[in-house]
Protein backbone atom coordinates (compact mmCIF):
# COMPACT_ATOMS: atom_id res chain seq x y z
CA UNK A 1 0.00 0.00 0.00
CA UNK A 2 1.00 3.50 -0.91
CA UNK A 3 0.59 6.59 1.36
CA UNK A 4 -0.35 9.64 -0.85
CA UNK A 5 -1.56 12.90 0.80
CA UNK A 6 -4.69 14.14 -1.45
CA UNK A 7 -5.92 17.45 -1.43
CA UNK A 8 -9.60 18.40 -1.99
CA UNK A 9 -11.89 21.28 -2.63
CA UNK A 10 -14.14 22.01 -0.06
CA UNK A 11 -17.95 21.63 -0.86
CA UNK A 12 -18.57 25.11 -1.52
CA UNK A 13 -15.31 25.95 -4.22
CA UNK A 14 -16.58 22.78 -6.11
CA UNK A 15 -19.21 19.52 -6.59
CA UNK A 16 -16.30 17.53 -7.54
CA UNK A 17 -14.26 17.31 -4.50
CA UNK A 18 -15.08 16.83 -0.93
CA UNK A 19 -18.76 16.97 -1.89
CA UNK A 20 -18.67 14.07 -4.17
CA UNK A 21 -16.74 12.55 -2.12
CA UNK A 22 -18.17 12.28 1.47
CA UNK A 23 -21.66 10.14 0.49
CA UNK A 24 -19.15 7.13 -0.09
CA UNK A 25 -17.64 7.75 2.76
CA UNK A 26 -20.86 7.41 5.30
CA UNK A 27 -22.06 4.27 3.67
CA UNK A 28 -20.58 2.02 5.94
CA UNK A 29 -23.73 2.64 9.13
CA UNK A 30 -22.17 4.57 11.79
CA UNK A 31 -18.44 4.36 11.52
CA UNK A 32 -16.93 6.36 8.80
CA UNK A 33 -15.41 4.12 6.12
CA UNK A 34 -11.52 4.90 5.27
CA UNK A 35 -11.06 7.35 2.07
CA UNK A 36 -9.12 4.57 0.12
CA UNK A 37 -12.10 2.47 0.13
CA UNK A 38 -14.52 4.98 -1.12
CA UNK A 39 -11.70 5.91 -3.55
CA UNK A 40 -11.78 2.30 -4.82
CA UNK A 41 -15.64 2.11 -5.49
CA UNK A 42 -15.77 5.46 -7.35
CA UNK A 43 -12.44 4.13 -9.61
CA UNK A 44 -14.51 0.71 -9.83
CA UNK A 45 -17.68 3.14 -10.51
CA UNK A 46 -15.53 4.80 -13.34
CA UNK A 47 -14.41 2.05 -15.09
CA UNK A 48 -18.01 0.10 -15.31
CA UNK A 49 -19.22 3.37 -16.65
CA UNK A 50 -16.08 3.64 -18.98
CA UNK A 51 -17.22 0.24 -20.17
CA UNK A 52 -20.57 1.12 -20.93
CA UNK A 53 -19.58 4.19 -22.82
CA UNK A 54 -17.36 1.86 -24.84
CA UNK A 55 -20.16 -0.23 -25.76
CA UNK A 56 -22.61 2.16 -26.44
CA UNK A 57 -20.09 3.79 -29.08
CA UNK A 58 -19.89 0.50 -30.71
CA UNK A 59 -23.40 -0.43 -31.14
CA UNK A 60 -23.35 3.17 -32.87
CA UNK A 61 -20.71 2.57 -34.85
CA UNK A 62 -22.23 -1.25 -35.58
CA UNK A 63 -25.70 0.28 -36.45
CA UNK A 64 -24.02 3.21 -38.53
CA UNK A 65 -22.67 0.73 -40.49
CA UNK A 66 -25.91 -1.04 -40.49
CA UNK A 67 -27.57 1.62 -42.00
CA UNK A 68 -25.22 2.44 -44.79
CA UNK A 69 -25.40 -1.37 -46.04
CA UNK A 70 -29.69 -1.12 -45.59
CA UNK A 71 -29.41 2.19 -47.43
CA UNK A 72 -27.13 0.29 -50.59
CA UNK A 73 -29.89 -2.32 -50.06
CA UNK A 74 -33.04 -1.55 -50.07
CA UNK A 75 -34.14 1.65 -52.59
CA UNK A 76 -35.96 4.52 -51.49
CA UNK A 77 -39.03 3.45 -53.21
CA UNK A 78 -39.26 0.08 -51.03
CA UNK A 79 -39.38 2.48 -47.66
CA UNK A 80 -42.09 4.30 -49.21
CA UNK A 81 -40.95 7.51 -48.63
CA UNK A 82 -44.50 8.79 -49.26
CA UNK A 83 -45.93 6.55 -46.49
CA UNK A 84 -45.03 7.64 -43.18
CA UNK A 85 -46.62 4.40 -41.42
CA UNK A 86 -45.10 2.68 -43.47
CA UNK A 87 -41.94 3.49 -43.34
CA UNK A 88 -42.13 3.80 -39.78
CA UNK A 89 -42.88 0.05 -39.76
CA UNK A 90 -40.39 -1.20 -42.14
CA UNK A 91 -37.63 0.60 -40.00
CA UNK A 92 -39.09 -0.65 -36.97
CA UNK A 93 -38.76 -4.24 -38.49
CA UNK A 94 -35.16 -3.73 -39.46
CA UNK A 95 -34.50 -2.71 -35.68
CA UNK A 96 -35.89 -5.90 -34.52
CA UNK A 97 -34.21 -7.77 -36.74
CA UNK A 98 -31.30 -6.20 -35.19
CA UNK A 99 -31.64 -6.84 -32.02
CA UNK A 100 -32.22 -10.48 -32.69
CA UNK A 101 -29.23 -10.91 -35.08
CA UNK A 102 -27.29 -9.67 -31.22
CA UNK A 103 -29.24 -11.60 -29.25
CA UNK A 104 -30.77 -8.52 -27.48
CA UNK A 105 -33.89 -9.11 -25.99
CA UNK A 106 -35.48 -5.72 -25.56
CA UNK A 107 -37.83 -5.45 -28.64
CA UNK A 108 -40.42 -2.62 -29.98
CA UNK A 109 -43.78 -3.98 -29.96
CA UNK A 110 -45.12 -3.20 -33.59
CA UNK A 111 -48.54 -3.38 -32.20
CA UNK A 112 -48.34 -0.89 -29.73
CA UNK A 113 -46.76 2.20 -32.35
CA UNK A 114 -49.69 2.68 -34.78
CA UNK A 115 -50.12 5.86 -35.69
CA UNK A 116 -54.14 7.14 -35.28
CA UNK A 117 -54.77 7.82 -38.88
CA UNK A 118 -53.50 3.83 -39.56
CA UNK A 119 -55.63 2.80 -36.84
CA UNK A 120 -58.92 5.00 -38.47
CA UNK A 121 -57.63 3.19 -41.57
CA UNK A 122 -57.46 -0.20 -40.33
CA UNK A 123 -60.74 0.65 -38.96
CA UNK A 124 -62.75 1.32 -41.85
CA UNK A 125 -61.04 -1.56 -44.03
CA UNK A 126 -61.99 -4.08 -41.11
CA UNK A 127 -65.75 -2.54 -41.37
CA UNK A 128 -65.52 -2.75 -44.96
CA UNK A 129 -64.92 -6.32 -45.30
CA UNK A 130 -67.67 -6.88 -42.39
CA UNK A 131 -70.52 -5.50 -44.66
CA UNK A 132 -69.16 -6.85 -47.46
CA UNK A 133 -69.04 -10.14 -45.85
CA UNK A 134 -72.49 -9.77 -44.72
CA UNK A 135 -73.63 -8.65 -47.96
CA UNK A 136 -72.35 -11.67 -49.58
CA UNK A 137 -74.28 -13.78 -46.82
CA UNK A 138 -77.75 -12.15 -47.48
CA UNK A 139 -76.93 -12.22 -50.74
CA UNK A 140 -76.21 -15.99 -50.98
CA UNK A 141 -79.51 -16.65 -48.55
CA UNK A 142 -81.79 -14.83 -50.79
CA UNK A 143 -80.65 -17.00 -54.52
CA UNK A 144 -81.15 -20.20 -52.00
CA UNK A 145 -84.95 -18.87 -50.88
CA UNK A 146 -85.29 -17.30 -54.63
CA UNK A 147 -84.14 -20.83 -55.87
CA UNK A 148 -86.22 -22.73 -53.19
CA UNK A 149 -89.15 -20.60 -54.39
CA UNK A 150 -88.76 -21.49 -57.99
CA UNK A 151 -88.61 -25.31 -57.12
CA UNK A 152 -91.43 -24.90 -55.12
CA UNK A 153 -93.47 -23.22 -57.60
CA UNK A 154 -91.92 -25.63 -60.23
CA UNK A 155 -93.56 -28.68 -58.11
CA UNK A 156 -96.82 -26.64 -57.67
CA UNK A 157 -97.35 -26.52 -61.33
CA UNK A 158 -96.37 -29.69 -61.99
CA UNK A 159 -98.65 -31.44 -59.28
CA UNK A 160 -101.56 -28.87 -60.51
CA UNK A 161 -101.08 -29.92 -63.89
CA UNK A 162 -101.40 -33.70 -62.27
CA UNK A 163 -104.27 -32.45 -60.47
CA UNK A 164 -106.34 -31.17 -63.77
CA UNK A 165 -106.26 -34.16 -65.35
CA UNK A 166 -110.35 -35.24 -65.63
CA UNK A 167 -110.89 -38.43 -63.93
CA UNK A 168 -114.47 -37.70 -65.20
CA UNK A 169 -115.62 -41.42 -65.04
CA UNK A 170 -114.23 -44.06 -63.12
CA UNK A 171 -115.94 -46.71 -66.06
CA UNK A 172 -113.18 -45.30 -68.18
CA UNK A 173 -110.14 -46.31 -66.00
CA UNK A 174 -111.96 -49.27 -64.96
CA UNK A 175 -112.33 -50.43 -68.61
CA UNK A 176 -108.28 -49.75 -69.33
CA UNK A 177 -107.59 -51.71 -66.19
CA UNK A 178 -109.99 -54.56 -66.74
CA UNK A 179 -107.76 -57.25 -68.08
CA UNK A 180 -105.52 -56.58 -64.74
CA UNK A 181 -108.46 -56.68 -62.62
CA UNK A 182 -110.57 -60.07 -63.83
Amino acid sequence: MRRVEINMREADESDYGWAYLEPYLSKQGEKKRPVYQALEQIFREHEMYKAIVDNLSSMHKDLSNQLEKIQKEVHFTLLRSGDAEKSARTLLHLWNSYNFDNDVTNYLPMSELVTPPMEKAMNEVGKYYKELAAKKRSRSESLLTASDDSTLSNTEKILQEKESINLSDGNEVKETFSDWIS
